[in-house]
């Protein structure tokens, strides 16, 4: 058994100690002394302190040591299982820039019982508890968080490992990576071990249209039925088929209304994934709350995503022109392939440079946990404390 603040037992003890000191020390009647001038001494009872060899009040001085060394026990938080060994963190991340399946595939195979197994999403990392707990991220994950948040268990579990090693489960393309990449890799004082995983492969336009309306005829979306259709435009209100189909088959059901195509419009901007477009368009709705895809020039929501089972449902509230060039132009199609993107948007899915890894691994070895700092104690509140002593 070990103590995870040892510095508290050894100060508990002394305490005891001076316990058990000021117990010896008794006030007795010193012995009876015959001078001259003893009639001038006021007749009352004399005590003075005196070292002695047997304790007094015996039952008193038990009930306060043991007090003393509970409190200080409490407070140095004894361990059954001292830190040994070393103990693996595993990070998932990379989750819309991966093949459906193969992060969960690759950490169920490389999990072991004593591991701590990370799931990165978005920007918020969670312990995974049950190897085969669904999880869904629509945003962007990167290596970064993923770094950050393996450091941040690690402090936590500081206490029961002397060392740490990192692995990361993850796409090694271009859209795990961030500018934040390199700095984070830094906060990691150990190897760094990369299981890359096969990155998903995305059509080009992968758009079957459930009703022909003005939208689709203005933009050339036409039925794609036989082939792997991963995006479907509706018109709403959402059917219980197309929420299956989003739920369960991993797809993107985008709410457009019908009536999308408007003739009274103003000129208006509208961007998405870093692409404006200034034209006669006009906003048909209010969207619902959820993952911003596109927005106004005011800052109001033109699209949104939020999940739904294995997929994602986007909702667009931007009023197209009826006549003119508008779907022509460049801004047009690149508005249009955001709008009919997978779940969190187009990835890049650029191979990672020998340069880029080679930071990644970094130094070699585990790191150790002496230099983590560990979490704040619990502090006994002191009037309880002088409750006990008392």
């Amino acid at each position: 058994m070990g103590f995870a603040a040892p510095w508290y037992a050894a100060v508990g003890a002394v305490v005891a100690a001076g316990v058990v000191v000021l117990h010896l020390l008794a006030r007795t009647r010193p012995p009876r002394r015959v001078f001259p001038t003893a009639r001038f001494v006021p007749e009352s009872r004399a005590a003075a302190p005196a070292l002695s060899r047997r304790p007094t009040d015996v039952v008193l001085l038990l009930v306060r040591t043991a007090a003393v060394l509970a409190i200080a026990c409490a407070l140095a938080r004894p361990m059954w299982n001292p830190a040994t060994g070393a103990r693996r963190i595993i990070a998932v991340t990379g989750w819309r820039a991966a093949a459906p399946g193969a992060l969960r595939a690759t950490a169920d195979s490389l999990r072991r019982d004593d591991d701590i197994v990370l799931l990165v999403a978005d920007t918020v990392a969670r312990m995974d508890r049950e190897a085969s707990a669904p999880h869904r991220s629509v945003g962007r994950t990167t290596l970064a968080t993923a770094v950050l948040a393996a450091r941040e268990a690690a402090r936590t579990e500081s206490r029961t490992a002397r060392e740490f090693t990192l692995t990361l489960i993850a796409p090694a393309v271009a859209d795990v990576w961030d500018g934040a990449t390199e700095a984070a890799r830094v906060a990691w004082e150990g190897a760094i071990e990369l299981v890359a995983v096969p990155a998903r492969s995305l059509p080009r336009m992968p758009v079957a249209v459930a009703e022909p309306g003005p939208v689709a005829d203005a933009y050339g979306l036409r039925e794609t039925a036989g082939e792997d259709v991963a995006v479907r435009v509706v018109a709403a209100p959402l059917t219980a088929e197309d929420s299956a189909w989003a739920h369960g088959d991993g797809g993107v059901a985008v709410v457009w209304p019908q009536d999308a195509m408007v003739e009274d419009s103003v000129r208006r901007g509208v961007s998405a994934d870093g692409v404006a477009l200034v034209a006669p368009l006009m906003p048909t709705h209010t969207v619902a709350p959820g993952r911003p895809v596109a927005q106004w020039i005011d800052g109001d929501a033109a699209a949104s995503e939020r999940p739904l089972g294995a997929g994602c449902v986007r909702e667009v509230g931007i009023g197209f022109p009826v006549e003119g060039d508008v779907v022509l132009r460049p801004a047009a199609q690149l508005l249009l392939r955001t709008l009919a993107a997978p779940c969190g948007g187009w990835p890049d899915l650029t191979p990672l440079t020998e340069a880029q890894q080679r930071v990644l691994r970094g130094r070699s070895g585990p790191m150790a946990a002496a230099g983590l700092a560990p979490p704040p104690p619990r502090r006994l509140p002191v009037s309880l404390g002088w409750l006990v002593l008392g």
